[in-house]
């Protein structure tokens, strides 16, 4: 097969557009985009429902939701320490829920976790727009939860 030569003339206009790749262009910035979207219910992604047990390390027990009340006493297999996880945005936040309760964990101003039947407006999301003043956290180690994925 031959080859093919390039004029002389095409050689110097594609000098130009190679030094003009040196150019500064400031990079985009998706934290606005990923901030916009993650507010939003994502109707693309497949909606992702699993269902765990959150375990205290404090108090040795599973966390249940028993109608408005949350509280980490229940023993491993109880109906009220199943839990539903719900992810519906962009934005990785997720919904947690008791099976037997159908109530969602929501947060009174008071910052208490409370069982709500689903909130409506979004609320009882837990995502990075929800979260308070990032406090100092324990060495990974001494965390004193932890979930564990029913069979």
């Amino acid at each position: 097969m031959a080859q093919r030569w390039c004029h002389p003339k095409q050689i110097d206009i594609i000098f130009p557009l190679v030094t003009a790749k040196g150019e500064n262009h400031p990079s985009p910035n998706f934290n606005q985009y990923v901030r916009d979207q993650g507010a939003m219910t994502d109707q693309l992604s497949r909606r992702q429902i699993r269902e765990y047990q959150l375990y205290s390390r404090t108090s040795g027990k599973h966390v249940q939701v028993t109608g408005r009340r949350i509280s980490a006493t229940a023993e491993d297999g109880n109906k009220f320490a199943k839990l539903i996880v719900e992810t519906d945005t962009f934005g990785s936040r997720v919904r947690i829920k008791g099976a037997e309760s159908e109530k969602y964990i929501c947060m009174n101003k008071r910052g208490k976790l409370i069982g709500k039947v689903k909130p409506p407006g979004g609320q009882g999301w837990w995502g990075p727009e929800k979260t308070r003043t990032p406090q100092p956290s324990p060495p990974p180690t001494a965390s004193p939860w932890a979930l564990s994925q029913q069979p």
